[in-house]
C-alpha cells in the first residue's frame, strides 16, 4: 500500500493556510537578504517568489520534473540578480522550514489506518511530490508515524514527480513489489490516480473535501472519504 502525504496523510485547512505560510516565508527570507546586504522591499521578495512558484508550477506541470527548494531559491536569486551561493544555500533552508509555521496535523483516521495496516503485515511505502523531504521527514517523526512506513520515495531525491510512471516503478522496486500487488492511495486524479493505473497500480482517490472528480481521467478503482475506509475496501477486496 502506497500513500501520497500532503493532504493525504498530512492535512491543513485551507488555501488561506497556504498563503499565510508564503508571507511567513517571504518575510523569513527577506530577513536574511538583509543580513548579506541585499536590501529588498517585502513586496518585491514577495513578488519574486510568487514569479518564480508560478514558472516551477508550469515546469512541474508540462514536464513531471521536480524542482527541489534549492533549485527554487537559485532560481529566485537569479531573478533578483544575485550571484551568491552560501546565501541561495541558506535562503533553501529557510524556505523548507517556513513550511513548519504551518498548522499541519494528521488526517483523520492516518495513525489508525497504518497501525491496521502494520499489523496486518501490508507492506506500506510514501510515495510523494515534494521540494523538501526534510521537512516530511520531520513531520513523519513529529506525528510518530515514520514506523509503519517501509519506504519512502520523495519526487526531490529522484527529479521526476507523479503522475510519471518511473516513480511508482521506483517506490515498486523499494519494496519489491510487482504492480499489480499494490495500491496507492492519494487525492490527487492527476498526480495520484492517473499516475498509479498508468503504473498498473490499484488507486484509491481520498475525496476528504469533496471535490469532484474529473471525468475526462482515468477512474479510480475505489473512493473514500476517510483514510480508515481503507480497511473496509482491503477486508473486501480479493486479492
Amino acid at each position: 500500500m502506497f500513500f501520497d502525504f500532503w493532504n493525504t496523510i498530512i492535512t491543513f485547512d485551507d488555501e488561506k493556510t497556504v498563503e499565510k505560510m508564503r508571507w511567513e516565508r517571504t518575510n523569513r527570507l527577506k530577513k536574511e537578504l538583509d543580513h548579506f546586504g541585499y536590501n529588498f522591499t517585502q513586496e518585491k521578495v514577495w513578488q519574486t517568489l510568487e514569479n518564480v512558484r508560478i514558472e516551477c508550477t508550469e515546469i512541474r506541470d508540462n514536464t513531471h520534473k521536480e524542482l527541489g527548494a534549492q533549485e527554487v531559491t537559485s532560481l529566485t536569486l537569479k531573478k533578483l540578480e544575485i550571484d551568491n551561493n552560501a546565501l541561495s544555500l541558506k535562503l533553501a533552508e529557510i524556505y523548507s522550514d517556513s513550511l513548519l509555521s504551518m498548522d499541519l496535523r494528521l488526517q483523520t483516521g492516518a495513525s489508525q489506518t497504518l497501525k491496521w495496516l502494520k499489523e496486518n503485515h501490508f507492506k506500506i511505502g510514501l510515495l510523494s511530490n515534494t521540494e523538501h523531504g526534510t521537512i516530511e521527514n520531520i513531520l513523519l517523526e513529529k506525528f510518530n508515524i515514520r514506523q509503519y512506513f517501509d519506504s519512502i520515495t520523495f519526487s526531490c531525491d529522484l527529479g521526476i514527480r507523479k503522475p510519471e510512471v518511473e516513480i511508482f516503478k521506483h517506490a515498486l522496486d523499494s519494496l519489491l513489489m510487482q504492480p499489480d500487488e499494490a495500491m496507492h492511495i492519494g487525492d490527487t486524479p492527476e498526480a495520484d490516480i492517473l499516475g498509479a493505473k498508468q503504473s498498473g497500480i490499484k488507486a484509491i482517490y481520498l475525496n476528504a473535501k469533496n471535490r469532484p472528480y474529473p471525468d475526462e481521467l482515468s477512474q479510480p478503482d475505489f473512493i473514500i472519504k476517510k483514510l480508515n475506509q481503507i480497511m473496509e475496501v482491503l477486508k473486501n477486496y480479493d486479492y
